[in-house]
């Protein structure tokens, strides 16, 4: 998966952007102001970042009041969405969508939101996840008809219901759950003679519940947004890394014992199968609980500028790892500003790597004054000023 476009609606220091389109290589955003650019970078990744929205508070600096032209307006976290997204889809999770509901074979676009409380939403592009009160009115009126003659107290129960019911009601929840208990009680004789209707009317009255479940399909596989950061006087981009390698082996080791050890088998096969130029790495786990990581070569301190670049193509090749063992698809990496800590001699070393990595995983490039891309003019190239003004 992969992001097709995205708007970020940002408060305080994090700018509220239009709509703009993601190349699905490499992405240039032009913010001279460090603490802007690290903020647009952080809401991007909340939509399903490397750790809990919960656990790090990315909006925990917003301010609740919003001030335009003169005039105040309140926030309300559980409404304002700050992070949205639309994805591409692929065809092998088209499939197990297709297996949740049949509706779902259609899907070919999915957006994605992260409200300025940390709840998300997730919906599914020109697919309606629930069915209409005036879809399925008709044929409920009519088994409601015949019930009169049979059996009138399962009809009373019906029109009772229905006429709280407007034509654009959406069926969900409780009501769903009321209508499909009436279809089931209703006399043997109606439902051996209408059985295809009554199925088709419980499918679609449960059409909002297979919606939910296929949710949580594509939050098990949505791409991992990871920040990656190269600074001298911060520890090394690896350690974040390895500490929610740390979490997944707890988390899966509690279902099963062989989980984590299996997950981290996994894991080693994807950095075996890494194909570009970044120390060969092997992660192990010595006494059963934190993750360490051996390097081929071995890694220089990340405190001198060749060093630092040899961690960051470290990171790279363990999120690309664990974002494919994790959600079977590559993460999206988003680069904070890396070269401002590195040597123009380096400078080329990291385009060309960043360029390479590229072609097949997504990367959101932020830089501060120097594109060290500039050789490559078919880069989408992003100013705050182009950001923010619409129909750019």
């Amino acid at each position: 998966m992969k992001v097709i476009r995205a708007r970020i609606r940002g408060l305080g220091d994090t700018i509220e952007s239009c709509w703009f389109e993601l190349s699905p290589r490499l992405n240039l955003f032009h913010f001279p102001d460090e603490k802007g650019r690290a903020s647009f970078l952080q809401a991007l990744a909340a939509l399903n970042p490397l750790f809990s929205c919960e656990s790090t508070r990315p909006f925990a600096d917003f301010p609740l009041v919003s001030r335009r032209l003169g005039f105040s307006k309140r926030i309300y976290p559980e409404k304002r969405t700050v992070a949205l997204a639309i994805f591409n889809t692929t065809p092998d999770l088209v499939g197990d969508l297709a297996v949740v509901s049949p509706h779902l074979f259609q899907t070919d676009r999915i957006e994605v939101g992260r409200r300025l409380d940390y709840s998300r939403w997730i919906n599914f592009v020109e697919i309606a996840s629930s069915t209409r009160w005036r879809e399925i009115a008709a044929d409920m009126q009519q088994l409601a008809d015949w019930a009169k003659e049979i059996a009138p107290e399962k009809a009373g129960r019906i029109d009772a219901l229905a006429q709280t019911l407007d034509k654009s009601d959406r069926i969900k929840n409780g009501i769903g759950l009321a209508l499909v208990e009436w279809l089931e009680s209703l006399p043997a004789e109606i439902r051996q003679s209408s059985r295809q209707r009554i199925d088709n009317l419980a499918r679609a009255i449960r059409r909002a519940e297979d919606f939910d479940a296929a949710r949580k399909v594509v939050e098990q596989r949505l791409p991992i947004f990871t920040v990656l950061v190269n600074s001298l006087s911060q520890p090394e981009p690896l350690a974040p890394l390895l500490h929610r390698i740390t979490g997944r082996m707890a988390e899966l080791s509690e279902s099963s014992a062989a989980g984590g050890r299996d997950f981290l088998e996994q894991l080693n096969l994807h950095l075996a199968a890494m194909r570009f130029s970044a120390p060969r790495l092997h992660v192990y786990s010595p006494a059963g609980t934190e993750v360490e990581v051996s390097a081929t070569p071995a890694l220089k301190s990340n405190a001198t500028p060749s060093g630092s670049l040899m961690h960051l193509k470290a990171a790279v090749s363990l999120a690309i790892a664990f974002s494919q063992a994790t959600c079977r698809t590559e993460p999206i990496l988003l680069f904070d500003s890396p070269e401002r800590n590195l040597s123009g001699p380096l400078h080329r070393q990291l385009s060309e790597f960043i360029l390479t990595v590229a072609e097949f995983c997504q990367c959101c490039y932020g830089c501060a004054s120097v594109d060290i891309f500039s050789r490559h003019r078919g880069i989408p190239r992003y100013t705050v000023a182009d950001l923010i003004t619409p129909g750019y």
